[in-house]
């Protein structure tokens, strides 16, 4: 079937936004939470540049503290032996990262999209 997507404009930059897409997507207007399922993926662009990409089973966005959290199962928790998780950051001088888990990921810290940056006021 057809993927759910959304794009949104981030307060962290002019010309940064963020894009998601993946079988079902939540949005809770009360705690301002994107939760993205199944085969879910992440990207925080600055104009055209990807400098995040995440991809997961499962990834919850906060766009209050434009942070995410990344899960290996499709029901948003993280189980040892689950599928991997896939996090690219690019750096200021362009120059990309990869970090891939598929073993005991740690369910209680949160992945920070953009760990370079200050947060959202």
């Amino acid at each position: 079937g057809k993927k759910a997507s959304f794009r949104q404009k981030s307060d962290n930059g002019d010309d940064e936004w963020i894009e998601g897409e993946g079988a079902r997507i939540e949005y809770s207007d009360q705690t301002e939470e994107m939760k993205i399922f199944a085969k879910a993926r992440l990207k925080r662009l600055q104009g055209s540049k990807v400098m995040e990409d995440v991809e997961g089973e499962a990834i919850v966005y906060d766009s209050l503290k434009e942070v995410f959290s990344a899960n290996n199962t499709p029901n948003g928790t993280n189980t040892p032996g689950g599928n991997r998780i896939k996090v690219v950051i690019q750096s200021k001088d362009g120059v990309a990262s990869t970090a891939s888990s598929a073993s005991n990921p740690s369910p209680t810290t949160p992945a920070t999209p953009n760990a370079m940056s200050t947060p959202k006021k």
